[in-house]
């Protein structure tokens, strides 16, 4: 099991912000320091961020009694995230690391179509994690674009949430 204090030295390996170790692993901000201050998170978000960060060149190291309660290397050859303007991560703080204006959208576009990204992995669990998350939080739900809430539940395998 992972702790909030690798994730944070994770983060801090790779020297980046907390938004963009959110754009990195495509999660909201709050998700990081959710994560970082050991709260609960869904397995299927923790599998995602470890997957991220670990493809960034992060390697998690697990405890090893007696010396340590987990630690966190890089992987030869990798080196910390530098932003769109080429400055590490540690030289931009988090107000700039939103500004959008220095991106080059039109190469970044690519081809339109999109790709098929297959069935979810999801646990019966999973999917009660979820169904509970969101009719807990109407107001948030009443928020999603109708497509987003459509892919939702039918990633959840129901058709409405009765809210």
């Amino acid at each position: 099991m992972l702790t909030g204090e690798q994730f944070r030295m994770a983060r801090a390996a790779l020297r980046l912000t907390v938004v963009q170790a959110a754009d990195l692993a495509g999660v909201d901000k709050s998700t990081i320091v959710r994560v970082e201050a050991g709260g609960k998170i869904y397995k299927r978000t923790l599998r995602d961020l470890r997957a991220a960060f670990e493809d960034a060149g992060v390697v998690f190291l697990p405890p090893e009694d007696g010396v340590h309660t987990g630690a966190v290397g890089l992987k030869p050859g990798f080196a910390p995230q530098k932003d769109v303007t080429g400055k590490a991560a540690s030289d931009v703080d988090d107000a700039s690391a939103l500004d959008a204006s220095s991106w080059d959208w039109e190469s970044e576009a690519g081809d339109t179509e999109s790709e098929d990204i297959g069935e979810l992995d999801w646990t019966d669990e999973d999917r009660a994690d979820q169904i509970e998350h969101w009719r807990s939080r109407p107001e948030v739900w009443a928020k999603l674009h109708e497509v987003s809430r459509q892919c939702l539940l039918r990633a959840m395998g129901v058709d409405s949430l009765g809210v």
